[in-house]
């Protein structure tokens, strides 16, 4: 075939393919070697009590989600829990039902249970798959709240009169009024600055899904699998929005602009297994190292400061979903330096991020699909 400009964009595009295969192999090599120095990690002590808060601390009410693996009832995909830390006991166990007229997607978790939780005036929004569901301070449902971006939602947060909300599996980052009205849309498959960095391939976009009836899964799977990003975190600071994009262990900004949202790198860390939720506190991001069983502290500019051994029980230092527990997700600051961090079988601990120390522990469920998502504290409701 004569050479001409097809070839050269045919070239250029395998090209980019291969540099993108070749830095995730480099980024698996760094965790590899990573995960072999146990070294690396800061042990914990385990206190095994509450770990104390200061007398200028009120109540505050604590609310879980988790999703239930492999589960075939449509009416239980996960469960919304409000736990009493005081007392370790549970005061409410919410299920949460299959988005209606919504696919069984499969068995890892994609349409099921509860994801990101945020207070908007009184009002708890809860995110599942395709939308942000809303309860009342007494946990009456309310409603809920659809826009056609949602697809695998994961971090929900609240800026003022407004939602904004990760769409994990469009590779989108959307700011929505609170009847669902877009307002802002960040699309990340078009940011030029990160296909460049991390020659990322092209990917078309289908928020309809609208896959034939007759090979939905397997076209969905396959639709999944182009995930760029898997943005699953959110954390407003003034008028920033700070996301965690996982698959490129990179945290970006995004700054509000005359063209719209603007996005930075704030830092990249390949050491990073498999980040779930972030928050900026002190100063410093937190984030879960889910296959670690750690806490990665960082500086604000980036410059990792200690990842906190918070392994609860001697399991392969790598968790797996399914056949083992140490799923660790889920992070909420509880007071003072103290935060309460998710794991599997569904199960809430303390950590004092500045004392390296593990505090109260409290087991919701004994089953290993049972996988904490979310961790909410608040005061607000």
């Amino acid at each position: 075939m004569p050479w001409g400009p097809h070839s050269e964009k045919t070239l250029a595009s395998t090209l980019q393919r291969a540099c993108y295969v070749a830095q995730r192999g480099y980024f698996r090599l760094r965790e590899k070697a990573h995960a072999r120095g146990r070294g690396s990690l800061t042990p914990c002590t385990w206190v095994d009590a509450q770990l104390a808060a200061s007398p200028q601390h009120g109540h505050k009410r604590v609310f879980v989600t988790t999703v239930l693996r492999n589960s075939q009832d449509n009416h239980m995909t996960g469960l919304l829990y409000e736990l009493d830390w005081e007392t370790r006991k549970v005061l409410r166990a919410i299920p949460l039902a299959l988005t209606e007229g919504a696919h069984f997607w499969n068995p890892r978790g994609a349409n099921r249970g509860g994801r990101g939780m945020a207070v908007m005036d009184g009002t708890l929004l809860v995110g599942v798959a395709q939308r942000i569901l809303k309860f009342d301070s007494l946990l009456n449902y309310l409603g809920a709240i659809e826009n056609p971006n949602f697809g695998s939602l994961h971090g929900v947060a609240v800026q003022g009169d407004t939602i904004w909300a990760t769409s994990g599996l469009h590779d989108m980052i959307v700011n929505i009024d609170r009847n669902g009205k877009c307002l802002e849309l960040w699309r990340g498959h078009e940011s030029q600055k990160l296909r460049r960095r991390f020659f990322l391939p092209r990917r078309v976009i289908n928020t309809a899904l609208d896959f034939p009836a007759e090979r939905f899964l397997e076209d969905y799977v396959r639709y999944s699998a182009q995930e760029l990003f898997h943005i699953n975190a959110l954390h407003i600071e003034d008028n920033a929005v700070y996301a965690s994009l996982p698959r490129i262990r990179s945290v970006i900004r995004l700054d509000p602009s005359a063209d719209g949202l603007i996005e930075r790198i704030v830092f990249t860390d390949p050491r990073l297994s498999l980040g779930h939720d972030l928050i900026l506190w002190e100063n410093r991001f937190l984030i879960n190292d889910t296959h670690r069983q750690s806490v990665r502290v960082y500086s604000r500019s980036g410059r990792l400061e200690k990842a906190l051994d918070t392994m609860l029980v001697p399991l392969p230092r790598r968790s797996r979903i399914f056949y083992s527990g140490g799923w660790q997700r889920g992070l909420a600051h509880l007071h003072d330096s103290v935060f309460l961090v998710g794991t599997s079988p569904a199960t809430v601990f303390e950590l004092d991020v500045r004392n390296n120390r593990i505090g109260q522990v409290m087991q919701i469920d004994s089953d290993i699909n049972n996988s904490v998502h979310n961790i909410l504290v608040t005061s607000e409701l």
